[in-house]
């Protein structure tokens, strides 16, 4: 096997591992909710960040989009549709809307986007489809965070969300880009650990949204 291959596998595996733990703990500020805008917006720019599956997921998106057949400005509309879908779920749970295995769902966002870094894509409908409804999905799990919030911090939480997934969205995207040209066989390859790690924590997250 080439030292390589096994390099990513086992950045892959490390990946997984820390992003187990991580993935439980979704409230940046230890379960309590904003009191304040400052509040609000530490945690709307950590949240995304802290928990490992809505991480992976953004920068699988935003890779798997870099790598579509699509002109750049037409394939970022994705990712902000899934920024924008996000903020539209997490507002829909603020009034403590449940939607039945959420988890499991967002779990099976990432065998969606696993399977879109595994394939060429040039049309526009799907991945938008996938794009608002992972968005959707993931925002929900977002609002918890600011269930029983005052308006003031929910506002600024929702802020914090849209500049952090948009920042994180956009590097990813332009970094996609320049890595693919510059070194066409090892972004090939990171390509897929990638693929496989979200394959993987989707499943997990399949897995636990159905048995609990």
């Amino acid at each position: 096997m080439r030292l390589s291959t096994m390099r990513l596998r086992a950045a892959a595996a490390l990946l997984l591992g820390s992003a187990v733990p991580a993935a439980m703990a979704h409230h940046p500020m230890g379960g309590a909710v904003p009191e304040t805008a400052w509040h609000g917006v530490l945690s709307g720019l950590a949240h995304p960040v802290i928990g490992a599956d809505h991480l992976l997921f953004l920068v699988a998106a935003a890779v798997a989009t870099a790598c579509s057949d699509m002109p750049p400005a037409r394939s970022m509309r994705l990712l902000l549709a899934f920024v924008a879908a996000g903020i539209a779920g997490a507002v829909l749970r603020v009034p403590g809307v449940e939607l039945p295995f959420a988890e499991a769902a967002v779990g099976m966002s990432l065998l969606a986007v696993a399977a879109l870094l595994w394939t060429r894509w040039r049309g526009l409908a799907a991945p938008m489809t996938l794009a608002c409804i992972a968005g959707l999905l993931h925002g929900h799990a977002y609002g918890e965070a600011v269930i029983g919030a005052e308006a003031t911090p929910i506002l600024a939480y929702l802020a914090g969300l849209m500049v952090v997934q948009s920042a994180i969205a956009l590097a990813c995207f332009q970094g996609t880009r320049r890595w693919r040209a510059a070194a066409p066989a090892a972004f090939g390859r990171a390509r897929g650990a990638l693929a496989v790690a979200a394959g993987a924590m989707g499943t997990w997250g399949v897995a636990l949204g159905l048995i609990g």
